[in-house]
């Protein structure tokens, strides 16, 4: 128990790399 805040601190850093990639690529 307790992987709740390892799964959605996962899902953040995966959703923030995806827009730090589209700013790169548009740049």
């Amino acid at each position: 128990a307790g992987n709740t805040f390892v799964d959605i601190y996962g899902n953040i850093v995966f959703i923030v790399d995806l827009f730090n990639v589209e700013q790169n690529s548009q740049h």
